[in-house]
């Protein structure tokens, strides 16, 4: 942080004017802490959510059964053989995957590689969608969906208010003269079982952004919700296929005639990537209940703020089938 000390028109220093300047590094949307997110919460670091005690169970084992069996011996041997496993996505705050030395065991782990990247991608653009509402309306990072449509509502009524009495002026009428229910600048429709906000008045383009944010939300949080589960299983798949190799470790270490700091690193790269896929799927998992509340909560403001006009015109996500 930092003190700036403040200068008048001439360029000289205001007495006893600072500006105190924080800074904080980030790889956050909008930068600042993390905080409370309403339901789209899920965006940590992974490493913190994948503390699962494989490697617990696993290196204690490996350590005991291979501790007397002989010399490392053939150097690189299939310790160095298997490729390198690619990180996860583009972004580095997202886990690599650990090379064990073993082909079959790292082909297994790099199957699950697109899965990750794709889940990391819907995760991502969710939380942009989010991000990108909440800026467009002009609430915090912690403000969630049923704020921004009421934030919205109330602009659009607004509008409508405008004009409403507007056209009253030009017509010549007495616009105090009736007390009419209040103008309606929105309404709420349900398109391919989402809600979808319409524009009944000419909007000013803040608020045009905003509806353009709001269609981006909920296209990220159906494509969630529609992709996520079978992202999750697919994932929950190739974990258990991981770990049909967890009792063929050992004795795969100790044909290779590693010793027993070469076989705990082995191990600790193999329950490493178990974390990582657990976690990641766990992310996911949380992320499409996010999307799914996400919905639920705009549908329940479209109603509480009458942009819905029927009931009939809203399929409530909750009320859907799953």
């Amino acid at each position: 942080y930092r003190h700036v000390r403040l200068l008048d028109s001439d360029g000289e220093p205001l007495p006893e004017a600072h500006l105190f300047l924080h800074v904080a590094v980030t790889n956050r949307h909008g930068g600042g802490r993390l905080g409370k997110r309403s339901f789209a919460s899920s965006n940590k670091k992974s490493s913190n959510s994948t503390n699962f005690n494989v490697g617990s169970s696993l290196e204690p084992n490996l350590k005991g059964r291979t501790s007397s069996g002989g010399s490392e011996g053939g150097g690189g041997g299939g310790g160095d053989s298997g490729d390198r496993v690619e990180s996860i996505g583009s972004g580095g705050g997202y886990p690599r995957l650990r090379p064990t030395g073993f082909r079959d065991i790292d082909d297994a782990f790099k199957a699950a590689l697109p899965t990750l990247r794709e889940a990391a991608g819907l995760r991502e653009g969710f939380d942009r969608a989010l991000a990108g509402l909440q800026d467009a309306c002009g609430l915090s990072h912690i403000a969630n969906v049923k704020q921004c449509v009421r934030v919205m509502a109330a602009r659009a009524s607004s509008c409508a208010a405008a004009a409403s009495s507007g056209a009253s002026a030009a017509a010549g009428s007495d616009s105090t003269a009736t007390s009419g229910p209040q103008a309606v600048g929105l309404r709420m429709i349900c398109k391919a079982s989402c809600p979808c906000l319409e524009a009944l008045v000419p909007l000013p383009e803040p608020l045009k952004k905003s509806l353009v944010a709001f269609e981006q939300l909920v296209t990220e949080s159906k494509k969630l919700m529609q992709l996520g589960p079978g992202m999750h299983t697919r994932l929950q798949d190739c974990e258990a296929a991981c770990m049909q190799f967890y009792d063929d470790l050992a004795p795969m270490c100790s044909s290779a005639g590693y010793k027993p700091r070469k076989v705990a690193k082995i191990a600790d790269s193999f329950a490493w990537n178990v974390r990582v896929l657990r976690g990641q799927a766990d992310l996911l998992a949380r992320a499409v209940n996010g999307a799914r509340c996400t919905m639920v909560q705009a549908e329940e403001a479209g109603e509480a703020t009458g942009l819905a006009m029927t009931a009939e015109q809203i399929i409530p996500i909750s009320r859907q089938s799953t």
